[in-house]
């Protein structure tokens, strides 16, 4: 039979290792799911590169803007690669504070 103290010890170590699995679980999802986020952008501005032509069509050429009132045609894939870079930039500090967290490196 095992004193309170061993008990005790071995609900500490379970708790800890359901705490890891826990966390191991909750990395596999966000990485799958920011892997097919991944994708996804990748696929839209290749989709949106691809037709930027057809997109912008006649009414834009006749005024030279495109989008919003501000903005020249000319400009459209600037504007694209601004709002990737920007949602990379999210993901990575997102999986960046995860690993912080994971590492017990952040509160």
């Amino acid at each position: 039979m095992s004193t309170t103290e061993e008990t005790i010890a071995r609900i500490h170590a379970r708790a800890g290792e359901l705490h890891h699995q826990r966390l191991q679980r909750r990395m596999r999802v966000e990485g799958a799911i920011t892997g097919v986020l991944g994708l996804c952008v990748i696929a839209m501005v290749v989709l949106i590169g691809g037709a930027s032509d057809s997109f912008v069509g006649s009414t834009a050429a006749d005024t030279g803007f495109a989008g919003a009132s501000m903005l020249d045609a000319s400009v459209g894939g600037y504007v694209i690669t601004g709002v990737v870079a920007f949602f990379f930039g999210v993901a990575l500090t997102l999986l960046i504070r995860t690993y912080r967290k994971k590492k017990g490196l952040e509160d």
